[in-house]
């Protein structure tokens, strides 16, 4: 993560009012960064720690400049919040089928002395 920490030029994927809406629920809740972070489905409780550390060294200008979250944006958070869930439980389903997929072809090729898969790069037969 460090060498992220001071690229110019770059896009941030969150505004400015949703770093600051992260940092203030911290700062003025009860929560842990960790549970913070899972609350607004961030990476990791290092992000949320760094976006506190930040308002609180920049809190003047924040406090100023930047409205809090509106009801929409606070909606939209939420609908994000869901599909990133959802999505999740999709790809823990999809590593699970997978897995028997290839825990089938292992068995396959085990008891009937075949070899199912083939070789990465090598061409097709023409028939």
């Amino acid at each position: 993560m460090q060498g992220n920490k001071h690229r110019r030029g770059s896009v941030s994927r969150y505004s400015h009012s949703f770093r600051t809406q992260v940092a203030r629920d911290y700062i003025h809740g009860d929560l842990s960064y960790a549970q913070v972070a899972e609350k607004y489905g961030l990476r990791d409780r290092n992000v949320v720690k760094e976006w506190v550390k930040w308002h609180r060294k920049n809190s003047d200008i924040v406090d100023q400049s930047l409205p809090p979250m509106t009801e929409s944006e606070k909606r939209e958070l939420e609908a994000l919040q869901q599909r990133i869930k959802e999505l999740e439980n999709q790809l823990a389903d999809e590593r699970l089928r997978s897995l028997a997929l290839d825990t089938m072809i292992d068995v396959a090729e085990e008891q009937l002395s075949v070899k199912i898969r083939k070789k990465s790069g090598t061409k097709q037969s023409k028939n």
